[in-house]
């Protein structure tokens, strides 16, 4: 396994703490990417759902959609946030080892496509969609104003819950 692939393991670890303060998106964000989209009736595909913060939003809009999420911990936390959400399907698999059983009409990626190995990710996106489908990534970014500040305080945490990650500006 790549470092990559450890580091982005390592949120697992702490996913409830991870849920708990990880922002979420605007309900605009999701408007503009259905806008785009033009979804009608065709399904999306997320790529490393981890909790599910983008989920909620997309099904809240009822967009049927299967979540890949290749951390069990991420995926518990997931499952536990769309329980009752019929129109959401969880897949525990890497996106690289996902098989789709249908074309989706938007594959999308909140705060996780850097996560997808590069080698395959675009190839693979490409052959995703139905004709005429859509893809979308985002993110979200904090300006810190004293980053050092920042990695101090951080630290220490990423110190104790595991040795694979640490905290860098």
């Amino acid at each position: 396994m790549t470092t990559e692939r450890v580091r982005a393991r390592v949120f697992g670890e702490v996913a409830d703490e991870y849920d708990r303060i990880r922002p979420g998106y605007p309900a605009e964000l999701v408007e503009d990417i259905l806008t785009y989209a033009r979804l009608a009736e065709a399904p999306a595909l997320e790529v490393g759902a981890g909790t599910g913060k983008a989920t909620v939003l997309f099904a809240a809009r009822g967009v049927t959609l299967t979540a890949v999420e290749p951390d069990p911990a991420m995926a518990a936390v997931l499952k536990r946030r769309v329980a009752g959400l019929p129109e959401v399907t969880i897949a525990v698999s890497s996106f690289e080892d996902y098989v789709p059983d249908q074309p989706f009409g938007l594959l999308f990626s909140a705060q996780a496509w850097h996560w997808a190995d590069p080698a395959v990710r675009w190839e693979k996106a490409a052959a995703a969609p139905a004709p005429g489908g859509a893809l979308a990534l985002f993110w979200n970014f904090h300006h810190l104003k004293d980053p050092d500040a920042a990695a101090g305080v951080l630290a220490p945490i990423f110190s104790r819950r595991s040795r694979t990650c640490s905290a860098s500006r």
